[in-house]
């Protein structure tokens, strides 16, 4: 039986969520930024972008980027005609006829729920049921990975660290 990680590396074209980068970007846009820029020098012209506003360049943000996930990421996903998906911000449809990765940063929207606005606390149900469904998980540390692992019940063999000093920064490869 081959491994979740064996399975999505050859799976091409990858869709990858890039809803959460921003034009002025922090936490997240930094990390899926600097991801998309590495998988787009690994494997250029393998990876589609899926996720922007519907005539703009602009984000999906916050409940926007909830009813995307919902009503058109899988069709976005069918469109490009997508091996797999690679959503970025912790959550993914709830009906997804792709295998999918997830990323996810932190979970403070979980540990820390005060800290974040209304609109992102939607997200919390959506991410626990993501990570359940999600062929792998992909963490930038150990810490992270633990967490996942131990308040969402996922298998350690679904959980990947990636830390983000093994992203691509300035035009190289660390």
């Amino acid at each position: 039986m081959t491994s979740p990680v064996s399975d999505l590396r050859a799976a091409w074209p990858v869709a990858f969520d890039v809803g959460p980068i921003n034009a002025q970007p922090t936490g997240v846009s930094i990390t899926v930024s600097e991801l998309l820029r590495a998988l787009d020098t690994l494997a250029p012209g393998r990876i589609e972008r899926i996720g922007r506003s519907v005539g703009t360049d602009g984000p999906l943000r916050g409940l926007r980027y909830l009813a995307w996930l919902q009503t058109a990421a899988d069709s976005e996903v069918r469109a490009v005609r997508a091996a797999v998906v690679h959503y970025t911000n912790g959550v993914a449809p709830l009906r997804s006829r792709r295998p999918f990765a997830l990323s996810i940063v932190d979970l403070s929207l979980l540990r820390r729920p005060g800290d974040h606005p209304a609109s992102r606390l939607a997200l919390a149900p959506f991410l626990v049921s993501a990570a359940r469904r999600a062929r792998l998980i992909i963490v930038p540390s150990r810490a992270t990975a633990h967490e996942v692992r131990r308040l969402l019940h996922v298998s350690a063999e679904r959980v990947v660290v990636i830390p983000q000093e093994g992203f691509l920064f300035n035009g190289t490869i660390r």
